[in-house]
């Protein structure tokens, strides 16, 4: 890509397998991916198993009412000074709509449990998880 891209890039991750990092196509994709980020700071994904009906039920499910909370609960996530990646990063100066919350260990159920109680304490939020 370098300097000249003037397009954002599309990645197509319909050959990795998230169960086994490191085997088949993934360190290429890996690298496309860095370079993406890199250059642009982001890039278009392209995953098959990923159905736009899948895809409706994760954004209308978890992910809108995630990021609904106030930011005070958003704040909870927090991992401390040594990790500043790692809980809720919002509000930075221009990057007025930027957010992103980080679950340490998320493919593991118990992080994600444990995440969905902090932001919905008194039984977190069964379709979050």
């Amino acid at each position: 890509m370098g300097g000249e891209a003037t397009q954002l890039p599309r990645i197509d991750f319909s050959g990795v397998d998230p169960s086994a990092p490191g085997a088949g196509p993934w360190a290429a994709v890996r690298a496309q991916v860095m370079d993406a980020l890199t250059t642009f700071g982001c890039f278009g994904a392209h995953y098959p198993p990923l159905t736009p009906e899948l895809r409706a039920s994760l954004f209308d499910g978890a992910v809108r009412p995630l990021f609904s909370l106030p930011v005070e609960t958003k704040r909870r996530n927090y991992y401390g000074p040594d990790k500043p990646f790692h809980g809720y990063l919002g509000g930075l100066p221009g990057l007025d709509a930027y957010e992103s919350l980080a679950i340490i260990d998320g493919p593991k159920p118990e992080p994600v449990r444990a995440f969905a109680d902090l932001m919905w304490p008194g039984g977190g939020n069964a379709g979050f998880w």
